[in-house]
């Protein structure tokens, strides 16, 4: 049976940095990734409030319930064919992504931790995080580089969804992760018993 790791933090914690740190680690045998981004619904199946915005990062924006059915195709042994979601990027055409079983499969996303149906099926529990204005910061860089958005728009999303779900959704079961990662300038200690833990159960 796969050994099911997940990780889960704040927006721009570092969670892409750090998968792709282990994908240098691990090969195809070893680890497959399953991420919650490409489980967005379409922009005609989410829900808008009385402005006509939508919330993504609200657990009512994400298909969970494909997710979990996903990741339990991908620990029965099936392969996967995943559509690229490109956040919307009038620029940016998605891709299909291929994702094959693996000895261990670490799922990510902010919905990881706290979702009681994916949460059980998890026997690693990785949080990453950051202090508040280095992940804005982050944000700011990253969403105006790769998904052409300006920046009053990336800082009313920050303050009216981003940082308030992160309080409601996120910081509540930081404690229940087996392992805290502070990510503000590197995480190499944290990445280092990461990858040892998971060394020994390849091992076992």
């Amino acid at each position: 049976m796969a050994y099911i790791v997940g990780i889960s933090g704040g927006s721009a914690s570092g969670k892409t940095t750090l998968i792709q740190k282990l994908k240098q680690i691990f090969d195809e045998s070893q680890l497959a990734v399953l991420s919650q981004d490409h489980y967005y619904k379409p922009l005609e199946l989410q829900i808008r409030n009385e402005l006509g915005e939508i919330n993504f990062d609200e657990p009512e924006s994400l298909d969970l319930e494909k997710f979990l059915k996903d990741l339990e195709l991908l620990q029965a042994g099936y392969s996967l064919e995943i559509e690229e979601y490109v956040f919307n990027n009038p620029n940016k055409i998605g891709s299909t992504i291929t994702v094959n079983p693996a000895k261990i499969i670490l799922i990510e996303g902010i919905f990881i931790i706290g979702q009681s149906d994916i949460e059980n099926k998890l026997d690693f529990k990785i949080f990453i995080d950051a202090e508040e204005e280095i992940k804005y910061n982050r944000r700011l860089k990253r969403d105006s580089e790769e998904r052409g958005m300006d920046r009053a728009e990336i800082h009313y999303q920050w303050h009216s969804q981003v940082f308030p779900s992160y309080q409601k959704y996120l910081l509540p079961y930081k404690e229940k992760a087996d392992i805290l990662i502070t990510n503000n300038y590197d995480f190499e200690v944290g990445l280092n018993l990461v990858i040892e833990r998971m060394k020994k159960f390849l091992i076992i």
